[in-house]
């Protein structure tokens, strides 16, 4: 609770920057002052949306993948949450649950490998998995056990030790395999699987990474679910059938 007040007050600040006015400051005819806050914070990153938020004066920026907020001439930011006082409503959240779904639908089909119930599936599951990850190889011992509740697994390749590590390497031969599904299991059990990173899919392991940092992941297993929503780590299948129910 301390955080959310320091964060309101600071907000509080930045909304009254550079304006006599109690509401803060305004831009002419109402228009988002996009260019201005472009420049004045393209030392940061990669801006890729300036829109007004909820609170007046106050422009929320995605920049890097990621959410702040800035003032309308650019001078002052916030990087952190914002809520909604009315139901304390963590807009920041919400936001980040849409970038993480766009980060999803850019997604190719053979940048994941599935494993889906029979049938047509209740829920879907996004895992960021890495192949020496401990708790990534309890998830898949259950494998079975969560599509047996109806909920299809879609892994992405995270392997937190970056490019040209063992893992990145061994995660591309899975990717590379003609049976992924046989090659992920066998991986995961510490099987060795037959060296290929020259294929076809040796990118799906990039892909996967550079969707992983571009979600805000911090460890693995990381779960989404189909909009987006960060269902937490490792979880057994009963708990991520109620984490999807309560999510859906």
């Amino acid at each position: 609770m301390k955080n959310i007040v320091l964060i309101a007050c600071a907000a509080v600040v930045l909304a009254a920057c550079g304006s006599d006015s109690p509401s803060g400051p305004s831009s002419p005819g109402g228009k988002v002052p996009e260019a201005q806050i472009r420049s004045a914070l393209s030392d940061l990153g990669e801006i890729t949306s300036v829109k007004a938020s909820e609170w007046d004066g106050v422009y929320e920026v995605t920049i890097n993948g990621q959410a702040l907020y800035a003032s309308a001439d650019g001078s002052h930011f916030i990087a952190g949450d914002l809520y909604r006082a009315d139901g304390r409503v963590n807009l920041t959240d919400l936001k980040r649950d849409d970038l993480r779904k766009q980060v999803l639908n850019n997604l190719e089909p053979e940048d994941s490998i599935v494993f889906s119930p029979e049938g047509e599936p209740k829920y879907v599951a996004w895992v960021f998995t890495d192949v020496d990850c401990a708790y990534c190889r309890r998830l898949h011992e259950h494998i079975a056990e969560y599509n047996d509740l109806g909920i299809e697994i879609r892994y992405l390749a995270f392997p937190r030790a970056g490019e040209g590590s063992k893992s990145w390497n061994e995660s591309q031969s899975v990717w590379c395999a003609d049976d992924r599904k046989s090659a992920l299991t066998n991986a995961k059990k510490g099987v060795q699987v037959a060296t290929s990173t020259n294929c076809a899919n040796a990118a799906a392991v990039a892909h996967g990474y550079a969707a992983g940092e571009a979600a805000g992941l911090r460890g693995t297993p990381m779960i989404l679910d189909a909009d987006g929503r960060q269902l937490g780590g490792y979880l057994t299948p009963p708990q991520m059938l109620e984490r999807l129910k309560s999510s859906s």
